[in-house]
């Protein structure tokens, strides 16, 4: 049986095909949407010095790693009246297929939150003739957050630059800019050129461009290497050039601290004194706390009428209730959040929970203030100051104050890892957590400089007890004082504190 569809369905289904044909002529006819680019291109700023470098390497075969040869790093910083500029311009050869995916794909990270990168140049040089890369090169802008697995998250965001038709024996030459400072250091900048690598490298070369009337501190390490130096304009020039660098490597087991690769540092902070200045501002609690913290201060206040229960009420609150998430996106990076943000996203990290610390002591009448240390410049036997897990005698502990372990044995309840400051007139603490273990790392941490809130800056020089012995028992808690007179500071598990088996 045929079936005949009516006139009017027919006439319907007809008008609605042409108003589809005509809506999707309109929508050819529109012009493109493409996303906005995350980063620039233009020509090398004008204040780049030229760089060269050997188009054939002087390194034998053999001792090219992983089938790349470096033939130039070129760093150029300038350090302008708005912004820093920093220059990079690099030049490797992919000796054999091994080497091919290393000169190929080129990773640039950046910080979108205050920094820009421009992208000059992508060149292959092939049988002496410069190809063009840039533009046709695969660019895509990726936010990887390699510290994810930690709980931080920085915002941070890389370049994958990825080329076609890359051959052995090619010569991939690129440069590029990264413009901008995190705010959060108030225009002060700092950094630091690398002069040896694990790998050879043919041409080194490090330039540093400062204002004439802006003062700068150098400090080299592992070198001899002074730079030269010579005004030009309005601007001082300071120069490092090596050529035929050889690779420097470190044995596999050495230990974490030994660092004897050659580098120069530079910097407006010119004392430990200076950084302390810097830092008070990001450390100064609020006049008033919310009525929601007040209201846990309240809590602990009238559940432990003494000090020192107070003290660890304050730290198990902040370890039980504050998890730890690093939100460190531009100025977050150093800066603390408020108190009243940590406790209402219930989460923070190291800073965010020192701030939040401080604030509950301050307000039971326990001035705390936080200590700035080098958590990686260490040497020896002494245990690096703020490592979450250290292996001493064949035994795990977790030495974080603020953050609760997960995989280790136990943890021992600490005074917070920032440092908490005791008044002279008070040298002796009635100490809880020793009421909890028997066993506590008793070796000091080594602690770079410590701040007060007078700004001034006190390097503390730690004795050097046993590394396990037994703390005070409840019955008879006592600790002995080991810094200057105007202060006794604890650091993490009685870093500054002699604290001796009583009897």
């Amino acid at each position: 049986m045929n079936f005949r569809m009516p006139n009017s369905f027919a006439m319907s289904r007809a008008w609605l095909i042409a108003v589809l044909f005509c809506g999707l002529a309109l929508l050819a006819a529109l012009p493109a949407y493409t996303a906005p680019r995350e980063y620039l291109i233009s020509a090398a700023p004008q204040w780049v010095l030229p760089v060269t470098y050997p188009a054939q390497g002087t390194v034998p075969p053999e001792r090219v790693g992983e089938g790349v040869l470096y033939l130039l790093s070129d760093q150029q910083v300038r350090l302008g009246p708005q912004a820093k500029s920093s220059y990079r311009h690099y030049a490797t050869r992919a000796m054999n297929a091994s080497g091919l995916d290393g000169v190929a794909n080129i990773k640039i990270g950046f910080d979108p939150a205050y920094q820009t990168l421009v992208l000059h140049s992508i060149n292959v040089i092939r049988d002496k003739q410069v190809i063009g890369k840039l533009d046709n090169a695969t660019i895509n802008i990726l936010q990887r957050e390699t510290e994810l697995e930690y709980q931080m998250y920085d915002g941070s965001k890389t370049a994958n630059i990825f080329l076609k038709d890359i051959r052995v024996g090619d010569i991939v030459e690129y440069a590029f800019s990264v413009n901008g400072d995190n705010p959060v250091f108030g225009g002060k900048v700092f950094g630091g050129f690398d002069l040896q690598w694990t790998a050879p490298v043919q041409r080194l070369h490090a330039r540093l461009l400062v204002p004439s009337g802006r003062e700068i501190s150098l400090k080299a390490r592992n070198t001899d290497l002074t730079p030269q130096v010579r005004e030009i304009g309005d601007f001082r020039e300071y120069l490092w050039d090596r050529k035929d660098v050889a690779a420097l490597l470190v044995d596999k087991n050495a230990p974490g601290w030994f660092d004897p690769y050659p580098m120069v540092q530079w910097g407006e902070f010119k004392d430990w004194a200076s950084v302390v200045q810097w830092a008070l501002p990001l450390y100064r609690l609020p006049a008033q706390l919310s009525p929601a913290l007040q209201a846990e201060v309240d809590k602990i206040a009238a559940a432990h009428p003494d000090v020192a229960g107070r003290m660890m009420a304050v730290l198990r609150f902040v370890q039980g209730e504050i998890r730890y998430l690093g939100v460190e996106v531009g100025a977050g990076s150093h800066a603390p959040s408020s108190p009243l943000q940590v406790l209402e996203r219930r989460f923070g990290d190291c800073k965010d929970k020192t701030m939040l610390t401080i604030a509950m002591l301050d307000a039971l009448g326990i001035k705390a203030r936080p200590a700035l240390v080098n958590t990686q410049a260490r040497r020896g036997a002494a245990l690096p100051a703020g490592s979450h897990r250290r292996g001493l005698s064949t035994m795990s502990w977790w030495r974080y104050a603020r953050r609760m372990a997960r995989t280790t044995g136990w943890i021992r309840p600490a005074l917070p890892s920032t440092a908490i400051w005791l008044a002279s007139t008070n040298p002796t603490l009635v100490w809880p957590c020793c009421w909890s273990r028997d066993r506590a790392i008793c070796c000091p941490c080594t602690l770079a400089v410590s701040c007060r809130t007078s700004g001034r800056s006190l390097p503390c020089s730690m004795p050097r007890p046993d590394p396990i012995s037994r703390w005070a028992t409840p019955s008879r808690p006592r600790c002995r004082a080991a810094v200057r007179k105007s202060c006794a500071m604890n650091w993490l598990r009685r870093t500054a504190m002699n604290c001796k088996r009583t009897t």
